[in-house]
């Protein structure tokens, strides 16, 4: 389910507070634009008057700083705790009356999105260091709020505010022996972790487990950039008494589709 705020015009150009309550919409599924169904019909106000929706994902949440985002209508925010494993999709806001109907909604990735990619040098390595068993990003921020008001100004965005003091751990991580050759052959390990956006250059910090040495190996990935929006890989060398990041193997790639929704407002 996506949600959205509705705000309406008291008279031309003036606009009323966003409404109480959050609104909950389904996407009809299917690839491309498709259509946008309201939970409780939404119509148009009569005589011209414009309505505002201003959309985001997820929501429902029931306490500030919720992981599903809350909905503050008297701050007119909406405010989730992130731990790398949930994306946030958030909308421009649209207009539309009964005189020119709103026009289509167009979902974006808010968070950057990082996979890891793994090999060894050479045997030796595999020996040393033995199987992979975890991946941690430290040094995180997980406090993210979005404004109503910027939607309707431009591209939204997310704020992060609090101690970047969280770190996120790759779920489904198996043990993993990496292939012994080059960045070329690295094999992807765990699911995919989401991070606040940096636009940047920025040195991401990383905690990874082996099973043959005692603790953590703290690697960090410098000067990179992190776009909202966009996928870095991020490729891990295990050498054969330290472990690194190889630069030709790490990437940025637009994040998938953005998702597009015709509103249903009559």
């Amino acid at each position: 389910s996506l949600f959205f705020a509705r705000s309406d015009e008291s008279s031309e150009g003036v606009w009323g507070d966003y409404g109480a309550e959050a609104l909950m919409a389904v996407r009809a599924p299917g690839e491309g634009q498709q259509a946008l169904t309201f939970e409780s019909e939404q119509y148009y106000l009569p005589g011209g008057l414009r309505t505002r929706l201003t959309g985001w994902y997820p929501g429902g949440g029931e306490q500030p700083g919720d992981p599903n985002g809350y909905y503050d209508a008297a701050a007119g925010r909406v405010s989730w705790t992130i731990d790398g494993g949930q994306d946030i999709l958030l909308a421009q806001a649209q207009q539309g009356s009964v005189r020119q109907p709103m026009p289509a909604f167009t979902f974006s990735h808010a968070l950057c999105r990082l996979s890891f990619r793994f090999f060894a040098k050479d045997q030796t390595a595999i020996t040393y260091w033995g199987s992979v068993m975890g991946v941690k990003v430290c040094g995180q921020r997980c406090e993210a709020s979005f404004a109503l008001a910027d939607a309707a100004e431009g591209t939204p965005s997310l704020t992060f505010t609090g101690e970047a003091s969280a770190s996120f751990a790759l779920a489904d991580f198996d043990f993993l022996s990496p292939p012994v050759g080059t960045a070329a052959d690295a094999v992807e390990g765990g699911s995919p972790v989401m991070i606040e956006p940096q636009a940047g250059p920025y040195t991401l910090l990383l905690e990874v487990t082996t099973m043959n040495q005692q603790g953590t190996q703290r690697i960090a990935v410098e000067s990179l950039a992190y776009p909202a929006g966009q996928s870095v890989t991020i490729c891990v060398a295990l050498g054969d008494h330290e472990i690194t990041v190889q630069p030709e193997g790490c990437t940025i790639a637009p994040w998938g589709e953005a998702e597009e929704v015709v509103p249903g407002a009559q």
